[in-house]
């Protein structure tokens, strides 16, 4: 296990350096982490907005809760300690990450047996979305990140208060739902119906005792996520509602163009986890129809009622489903320890011990692909430029740039700076000088990025 843990450890430093802010969507993510480190209870993208904006759009507005508050705090801790720059940002999502491997190690040994655990494990070590995922290369990074890794604490603590039935278990699976539902929202609540059914499971049917641990479990989860809810709908009642009535939109619109067809992820997981997962899914579907037992039927549900539910959306992205990996990746694992067992008295062994090497190479593909260990990121031809511009600001004084193409970028590398793409016109720029701000125009002047003062 310590070497699958070493070996999740550089294929995430590996893709954690790239000296620059992804577009899509760490840069928000970022710029609205480092506005918390001065103010955790108001989170901000334009922290102040010089120009009028619209509250409904979440890529320009002032007070900003498109995403619930836990990855951003985590991140403007990380910010807070380690400066504004690229790898704070993504300093928790790697360490998270990293323990996830872990936490995908203890699932299947509970479940399964330890050399199950121990395949799950590397599966996820080298799984080139989370990777990518947790690195801010792709859409929704951080915060699916967070949200896939306290769920899985979650089922790995509610397999443990199933089983011993101690209460520190169950207060810390419902802690860990918690989070997940002030990381990404409700789909966390299917941690809830997997603990019941492994509570049943274990008294053999239902008992008083389960009904006051959901009792418990219910009350508990209402503390943790309630005042955060109620805090926005109280100090920013409009943005609150807006992004409200946004979440249930994506179930009945495809929103910036992220559509599909019903079976969008249905294809997608094929790519994500290799050709062979049907297969992996029709012997899983066969065992719990054929022999049913609680543990099959735990993963199952964690993939299916997702994917059925996700499926219906009309909204769809890759990471929408990052949360049901390690269930992927503990069926893959099941599957091949039991291919290897039917191996040694099958006719042919040659063609079991191919479509192991399949299982195996499929995601391994996946995961070079994704990672690209052999063309390292570049960064784009506007970040030194940018970068060196906001080296030279002077902290004491606030700053105004026009013409940025990169505004959020820029007001997260650079100190008490506001930016925008529009140009700005005198008029503006004269009320501004008189308010005090030092007012930058950045210019292209023979082939070079040039920033002057206006």
């Amino acid at each position: 296990m310590i070497y699958l843990l070493l070996l999740g450890t550089l294929l995430r430093f590996f893709t954690a350096p790239d000296p620059f802010l992804h577009e899509w969507d760490e840069r928000y993510h970022a710029l609205v982490a480092k506005n918390m480190v001065e103010q955790p209870w108001r989170p901000t993208l334009y922290a102040d907005p010089i120009l009028p904006y619209d509250y409904r759009d979440w890529s320009q507005n002032h007070v900003w809760l498109h995403k619930q508050p836990v990855p951003l705090w985590t991140m403007a801790l990380a910010i807070k300690w380690g400066g504004a720059n690229e790898w704070p940002v993504r300093l928790p999502s790697l360490l998270l990450s990293r323990l996830a491997v872990l936490f995908t190690f203890g699932i299947g040994r509970q479940l399964f047996c330890p050399r199950i655990g121990l395949l799950a494990a590397f599966f996820h070590a080298i799984h080139g979305l989370c990777l990518e995922i947790g690195s801010g290369r792709v859409a929704t990074d951080h915060i699916d990140l967070h949200f896939m890794v306290w769920i899985e604490l979650a089922v790995l603590l509610a397999i443990y208060q199933a089983r011993q039935r101690r209460y520190w278990s169950l207060i810390g699976m419902t802690v860990c739902v918690g989070l997940a539902i002030l990381s990404k929202w409700l789909p966390t609540l299917i941690v809830l119906p997997l603990w019941g059914l492994l509570r049943w499971e274990r008294e053999g049917g239902l008992r008083a005792s389960l009904l006051l641990d959901a009792a418990l479990v219910v009350g508990l989860l209402l503390l943790i996520i309630v005042p955060w809810q109620w805090y926005i709908h109280t100090y920013f009642p409009q943005e609150a509602a807006w992004e409200r009535a946004y979440d249930l939109r994506h179930i009945f619109e495809p929103l910036q163009g992220q559509g599909g067809p019903f079976y969008y992820h249905f294809n997608q997981i094929r790519i994500v986890y290799g050709e062979l997962v049907y297969l992996v899914l029709g012997a899983v579907a066969w065992r719990c129809w054929w022999r049913p037992q609680v543990r099959y039927g735990v993963l199952a549900l964690w993939i299916v009622v997702p994917l059925l539910f996700f499926s219906a959306v009309q909204t769809k992205m890759q990471g929408y489903l990052l949360f049901t990996a390690p269930a992927f990746f503990l069926l893959t694992a099941w599957m091949i320890y039991g291919l290897s067992r039917l191996r040694s008295t099958a006719a042919r062994p040659y063609l079991w011990s191919l479509l192991i090497a399949c299982l195996y190479l499929l995601p391994l593909r996946y995961s070079v692909e994704r990672v690209k260990p052999f063309r390292p990121a570049v960064a784009p031809e506007w970040v030194v430029p940018l970068k060196d511009f906001t080296a030279r600001l002077n902290d004491t004084e606030r700053h105004v740039l026009f013409g940025e193409p990169h505004p959020i970028e820029a007001m997260f590398y650079g100190s008490s700076l506001t930016a925008y793409p529009q140009a700005g016109d005198p008029p503006l720029v004269r009320r501004l000088r008189e308010a005090g701000y030092r007012v930058w125009m950045r210019q292209e002047l023979e082939g070079r990025v040039v920033y002057t003062a206006w």
